[in-house]
């Protein structure tokens, strides 16, 4: 992914996008359900059309090369995984190895591109009927030379939480995640309850409410399913590494994609309340690069909207910036001498990680049971990862003199 990002962050430097219409179909291969994605819709084909799909059971992009294109009729090839032999020395000289062009697809259309039909063949073997329907489609930023991996970019809005995956932003990524999920036990806290989901093909289990005292629950349950499926999505994306067209990685097994550790993510709920929502995502996931990405990012959202909540609305001085929540000073001085008095802490690596420029520029909020406010450091680079820790904590109770009137509304127990 990291050398994808790369290239695609040189190009930005040399050359303008070109804005296509990238198309989402589903359909069947012979048995198995597919969704497909190609840069330009069969109706009107580009000439530097790229395609993939993704069976649904399995999840992982494999790449679709142009072979040839008229309006209404395509015939592409599939890449075949990489092994190290050949694609070693094809990515040294910067060249596609003939011997990863797989399968053949030979597709028609209907007249208004709704429906595609064709077949599928592997060699001397006998064709597979392929049958599409078209779903929806987004705008992509392409760069040339225009490679599959490119079709990776989704709309930063679902990165930073201010809008949900749905068929009409992200059509093919939203259809590829779209499974039966395993569900565990429910976990009650008094009035409100959750559950963990997981997603058979990515492994790891994300939280769903299943009560919150009466409340509605679509809000923060498309919220969650958004996330859980984001996530799933980077992690079958590392899972692709093993096709040359999605960016592969020297020394991955073909035969055992890796998940890049997404499957080991850690995900735990630490508040939940009628109007409040907090869960953390920790781990160390690789998919190329330096170094893994060790994090520890705690999330909080407002329940009734299924959005990331704005700080600002509990702690008086404080606003919502451009980026990123700004605590005011006051809040930032209370903070420091908690910090400071803190005798449970450890601050042997005060000095060293200077722990007072990390809180006024790191300072990070969560929330635990019995309506407890956790103050912490979030977002650390790579470099100082160690220095990472909880601050202080205490009932938000005991912090009336730095709260909004509004509050009270989040935290009953503040009415009292």
């Amino acid at each position: 992914m990291l050398r994808s990002l790369l290239a695609t962050g040189l190009a930005l430097l040399i050359a303008s996008p070109a804005l296509a219409d990238a198309v989402t179909y589903k359909g069947t291969l012979g048995k198995s359900e597919i969704v497909v994605e190609l840069s330009s819709p069969i109706e009107a084909p580009d000439a530097a059309l790229v395609g993939r799909y993704a069976y649904t059971r399995k999840g992982i992009d494999i790449p679709l090369d142009l072979v040839s294109a008229a309006p209404g009729e395509l015939t592409l090839t599939e890449q075949r995984p990489c092994t190290e032999d050949i694609c070693g020395p094809a990515f040294e000289a910067g060249t596609f190895p003939e011997e990863l062009r797989g399968a053949v697809w030979a597709l028609a259309s209907s007249d208004d591109g709704a429906t595609i039909t064709g077949t599928w063949q592997d060699g001397d073997e006998a064709p597979i009927a392929l049958t599409l329907e078209r779903v929806g489609s987004r705008p992509v930023d392409l760069y040339e030379p225009v490679t599959v991996d490119q079709l990776l970019m989704l709309p930063s809005g679902l990165h930073d939480g201010t809008e949900d995956l749905s068929v009409d932003n992200a059509p093919y990524d939203f259809l590829k995640t779209q499974t039966r999920l395993t569900e565990g036990e429910e976990t009650r806290w008094g009035d409100v309850a959750f559950r963990y989901v997981t997603d058979p093909r990515t492994k790891f289990p994300f939280p769903r409410v299943t009560d919150l005292g009466g409340a509605d629950l679509s809000a923060v349950n498309t919220h969650l399913a958004s996330r859980h499926a984001l996530i799933s999505t980077s992690a079958l994306e590392c899972a692709s590494h093993v096709y040359f067209g999605m960016g592969w990685i020297s020394g991955m097994d073909a035969s055992a994609p890796s998940l890049g550790d997404y499957d080991q993510e850690n995900i735990e709920v630490t508040y939940l309340s009628p109007t409040l929502m907090t869960w953390v995502e920790s781990g160390s996931t690789w998919c190329g690069g330096a170094y893994p990405n060790n994090h520890i990012d705690y999330t909080t959202i407002d329940t009734k909207t299924g959005r990331n909540l704005d700080f600002s609305r509990i702690f008086k001085g404080s606003k919502a910036g451009e980026y990123a929540w700004e605590p005011g000073q006051t809040l930032l001085d209370f903070v420091q001498a908690a910090y400071a008095a803190n005798t449970q802490a450890d601050h042997s690596m005060d000095a060293d990680c200077g722990m007072t420029d990390l809180i006024n520029s790191n300072l990070g909020i969560y929330f635990a049971k019995d309506d407890t406010v956790v103050f912490t450091l979030q977002g650390l680079p790579h470099a100082i990862m160690a220095c990472g820790t909880d601050l202080h904590s205490a009932p938000i109770t005991e912090l009336r003199d730095l709260l909004t009137p509004e509050a009270a509304e989040y935290f009953l127990v503040l009415a009292n």
